[in-house]
């Protein structure tokens, strides 16, 4: 069984569009239960956001984030 860094389709994936010196970014990602979502996806946000304008001079529009699944860390014996 594939870990979560070896599944693709857990793999975060990020799509930017851009015109000039604006972007949008679309995201998806998995989220570790039970860490609050709301809260997990705007540090993320904010991270994006931090990090294109600091290492392309980027200015981010907006930042669309998709919780693609909520993972427990310790799977739960059944």
């Amino acid at each position: 069984m594939p870990t979560r860094r070896e599944d693709p389709d857990l793999a975060p994936q990020v799509r930017a569009t851009a015109h000039g010196r604006v972007c949008s970014l679309q995201a998806r990602l998995w989220v570790c239960y039970p860490a609050p979502v709301a809260r997990v996806a705007e540090q993320i946000r904010a991270h994006l956001i931090d990090r294109l304008g600091e290492l392309a001079g980027l200015q981010v529009r907006e930042v669309d984030i998709t919780v693609t699944a909520l993972h427990h860390p310790h799977p739960l014996a059944g």
